[in-house]
């Protein structure tokens, strides 16, 4: 059976104005996380890093 049933692997964050985004931005970045910003929708796409086993 699965030792975890979910975990937090993307999330989408949405934010009001440029300093929330910045503010998002800075935190996702220093948890070491992949972000991409979606304007259009006003969010931040933040998930988790991937490693390919054979990069380890």
């Amino acid at each position: 059976m699965f030792k975890e049933i979910s975990s937090n692997v993307a999330e989408a964050i949405p934010y009001e104005n440029f300093k929330d985004k910045i503010n998002i931005v800075k935190q996702e970045i220093a948890k070491g996380r992949y972000i991409e910003i979606i304007d259009e929708l006003k969010i931040v796409y933040s998930a988790k890093k991937w490693k390919d086993k054979d990069e380890m």
